[in-house]
């Protein structure tokens, strides 16, 4: 950082003495385009875009820094300390439009998509060789080109984030369909079993209390119950998430999962306590954070070779919604842990090591607590995933 700033001053400081022709204040551009490719190594096409973005934004606080020190300047007599002070103004602004929760929270919903930064770029980019060319060839460029100029990036900008928005929100709604036609459909399915199986309860009852007519002792009696109750709790084992989650479509995707993972021999101890899953993720993010964890569980049982179990806790709280999923596993030392959310980094092969970079950066973009630890049980070590995610403003 230290050293873009350096150069920047070394240039314009050579402008200003006349070593260098004015022309050269592009080198400035580059360097600057060049150090946000390294710095935040992003694809050529999306740093173009938020460069010429980040451009549009400083050149409109420029001019409202200067608009607003010119009463002070005109007043005291400063016109030779006119950009000192202009240029403080807009530190100033800078440092208070950070300031506002707004802009932290819109700043992560701007998604970068090819498409309409490439209107950006392209509309912003003309603007810009215009005034180069301008600059060039008269020496001058007129001030209503640059108000013209701003206000058509500032248009373009609006439109493209507007628009980024829209899809983004549309995306989401159908995606929420989806999940309601796949998950929702399940769980009335689930429903109309539960209720069948309550008009055979009766039956069952019958059948204990009848055992006393054929048991010949005691202990053959409490035997036999015992093995009946077992075999009907093991048949209506995760009949109870149907009760615990209100959220139909999260309660069938969960019914749905321990029932698969079941018949794989991998079963799931669960407590899942739900009202409507309602927290600064979206549903269909919420279960792809559920199905990461889970299948990256589930593939740990199946070949680890250790025991076939997996915990599950679904929590819905007042301030927050805690997911935790954990498997028995080898103790893992704080750097491997860390490694885990490394994208692409993974003991599965190659092309894998997506999924917990996704979950970080969910995690990361809403603020919620993500932890990872080990926890000791009775049978051996078991790795613990913990995600509190905060609830809606208002909830």
């Amino acid at each position: 950082n230290i050293s873009v700033i350096f150069i920047n001053m070394t240039i314009l400081c050579m402008i200003n003495y006349g070593i260098v022709n004015k022309s050269v204040v592009i080198v400035i551009y580059v360097v600057y385009f060049i150090y946000c490719i390294c710095k935040f190594k992003k694809k050529i096409l999306e740093t173009i875009g938020k460069f010429l973005f980040s451009l549009v934004l400083v050149g409109l606080i420029e001019m409202v820094s200067m608009v607003l020190t010119v009463p002070i300047v005109s007043l005291l007599d400063l016109q030779d300390s006119h950009m000192l002070l202009a240029n403080t103004t807009g530190i100033v602004i800078i440092l208070g439009v950070l300031r506002i929760p707004f802009m932290w929270k819109s700043k992560r919903v701007v998604k970068f998509e090819r498409e309409r930064w490439g209107t950006l770029i392209s509309v912003c980019g003309l603007c810009f060789l215009f005034l180069v060319f301008d600059y060039h060839f008269r020496g001058e460029t007129e001030p209503v080109y640059y108000i013209v100029f701003m206000i058509l990036c500032v248009v373009v900008c609006v439109s493209t984030i507007s628009s980024q928005s829209a899809k983004h929100e549309l995306e989401k709604q159908k995606l929420e369909i989806e999940l309601q036609r796949v998950y929702g459909d399940t769980y009335k399915e689930l429903i109309s079993e539960v209720r069948r199986k309550q008009h055979d309860f009766s039956n069952q009852l019958s059948a204990l209390y009848s055992m006393h007519l054929t048991a010949e002792s005691l202990e053959d009696l409490v035997e036999k119950q015992s093995a009946y109750g077992k075999v009907l709790l093991e048949e209506h084992r995760y009949d109870k998430i149907l009760i615990g989650c209100n959220n139909p479509i999260l309660a069938g995707y969960l019914y749905y999962r321990c029932v698969a993972y079941e018949k794989d021999g991998v079963l799931v101890d669960y407590q899942v306590h739900v009202d409507g899953a309602e927290c600064v993720l979206s549903l269909h993010e919420i279960i792809e954070v559920l199905g990461i964890l889970l299948t990256n569980a589930f593939e740990h049982c199946m070949s680890s070779g250790l025991e076939k179990k997996i915990s599950l806790i679904v929590e819905e709280y007042a301030d927050k919604l805690a997911i935790e999923v954990s498997n028995q596993a080898n103790a893992m030392t704080s750097d491997e842990i860390t490694e885990l959310f490394n994208e692409g980094k993974s003991s599965k092969g190659k092309e894998r090591g997506i999924g917990l970079a996704r979950i970080k950066q969910l995690t990361d973009r809403v603020k919620a607590d993500l932890f990872v630890e080990n926890h000791w049980k009775e049978d051996g070590n078991w790795v613990n995933f913990k995600i509190w995610i905060p609830k809606c403003e208002g909830e």
